[in-house]
């Protein structure tokens, strides 16, 4: 149940919320999207602000418009949903929302639609994200946030997607990251908070601007001296962009491969994918 995601897809890892024995977490949430929070990571919420963790995400915020109903409806067909709401998702903002929920100090670097322009979506989805304790670091753009109409089936438990994505959307930017350093990033937190930023997870969507913003996170660490683990989320496949994110591979130190991923690359499974990667790295 809320504020967990009410959709999940398949991977080798377990979902968060189960790895960190959440007694809400629903049944739906057996396999899940990916976390970059490791458990050596696990800290008490109740400790204070200025010991605990903070990770700093580089994604996707999305807006979900979910109908619940017994069966997906037939070609022509109307049924009637039971429920019917909306929910920001992606990956960067759905691990934003369960590394907040354990106590983290959580930062979001993400595409948002120029304030000027009034995207209800938009609006919605950073309101969520700052409700939660999110702390959102926009990147605006001149088009609305990808948005999908979700149906799921309750009794099959099937899951149908429309997404819809506008042609002046782009993914987060290396400019935006350019505007930041560890220290500017430390500055934009509660005054609470004066730890550094523990971990940078990027999520993989965009090969070219991904390394870019990468290599950018690398400079803070060399020039900083901070101790900043990196990582590198590989989701979904697309022809073309796996190159300039394979090349990303060895700049960080950590990689979460989805199965659809790891088998487009012709692996056979977690072993073999797991075994060539770490040369890589």
């Amino acid at each position: 149940r809320p504020p967990y995601t009410d959709y999940v897809s398949t991977r080798w890892y377990r979902a968060p919320e189960v790895l960190f024995h959440h007694t809400d977490a629903s049944s739906s949430s057996s396999l899940s999207t990916s976390s970059s929070t490791p458990q050596s990571h696990r800290h008490d919420t109740h400790h204070s602000a200025d010991l605990r963790p903070r990770v700093l995400f580089v994604g996707l915020v999305c807006v979900d418009l979910i109908a619940e109903t017994p069966l997906y409806p037939p070609e022509d067909g109307e049924v009637t949903a039971s429920a019917l709401r909306r929910n920001f998702g992606g990956n960067a903002a759905n691990s934003s929302r369960v590394t907040t929920r354990l106590g983290l100090d959580t930062l979001l670097v993400t595409t948002l639609t120029k304030p000027e322009l009034r995207d209800s979506n938009s609006i919605f989805a950073q309101e969520a994200l700052t409700k939660l304790g999110v702390h959102v670091i926009p990147d605006y753009v001149d088009g609305p946030i990808p948005t999908s109409l979700i149906t799921i089936g309750t009794v099959n438990g099937s899951r149908t997607i429309v997404s819809c994505e506008h042609p002046q959307y782009r993914n987060v930017g290396v400019e935006i990251m350019k505007q930041l350093d560890a220290h500017a990033v430390v500055k934009k937190m509660p005054a609470r908070s004066t730890s550094t930023p523990t971990w940078v997870h990027f999520e993989g969507r965009d090969g070219p601007d991904v390394k870019k913003c990468i290599e950018t996170a690398l400079t803070w660490r060399l020039q900083a001296g901070l101790n900043i683990v990196i990582s590198l989320e590989l989701e979904k496949y697309t022809k073309g962009r796996e190159e300039t994110l394979m090349e990303a591979l060895p700049l960080v130190d950590v990689a979460l491969v989805s199965k659809d991923f790891a088998a487009k690359l012709g692996y056979a499974g977690a072993t073999s994918c797991a075994s060539a990667f770490v040369k890589m790295m």
